[in-house]
């Protein structure tokens, strides 16, 4: 009952209904035909293709030669085939929710919480776990993924 698309108030296109946007697409893209009125009679057309992906996978740079991997200047190199599960090189499967803002919130599949971090405060991270809440620091220097718990004082390692 909701259209794939919407325009805002200050001309964006938007994506209303995702689920109806993905009915649109072929692989990882989609051609949408736009016709702009002024009311009064005049009209353009415009034909634009919309690269899918999650919004970690969009804003970062292809790396070359290795196809579907991504490298951001805050996050690091990751795999992504625009779905919204990421594999960071180390630190694993992540579902990446963008929050809108810049931020980005990560499911950790091995950890089975939430955490949320963005370019000005990564490596530090904001984690949503069933005991309480808090932030944490990734050490990236850590040959297996480890971060510290600014809560409960300690280092704690991920296993892979």
């Amino acid at each position: 009952g909701v259209a794939a698309f919407s325009l805002s108030e200050q001309g964006q296109l938007l994506v209303a209904d995702a689920d109806e946007a993905d009915h649109l697409s072929v692989g990882d893209a989609m051609v949408v035909a736009l016709r702009l009125a002024d009311g009064n009679g005049l009209y353009g057309t415009a034909t634009v293709t919309v690269k899918r992906g999650n919004a970690l996978g969009l804003s970062a740079a292809e790396v070359d030669g290795a196809q579907n991997w991504r490298q951001s200047e805050w996050f690091g190199d990751f795999f992504t085939n625009g779905s919204s599960w990421v594999f960071h090189e180390s630190l694993g499967w992540l579902y990446v929710v963008s929050d809108r803002t810049g931020g980005v919130w990560f499911w950790d599949v091995e950890l089975e919480v939430w955490w949320w971090s963005n370019p000005t405060f990564f490596p530090h991270f904001y984690l949503v776990r069933q005991t309480g809440s808090g932030w944490g620091y990734w050490d990236p220097k850590a040959v297996h993924p480890r971060y510290f718990d600014f809560d409960e004082n300690s280092w704690k390692e991920k296993t892979k």
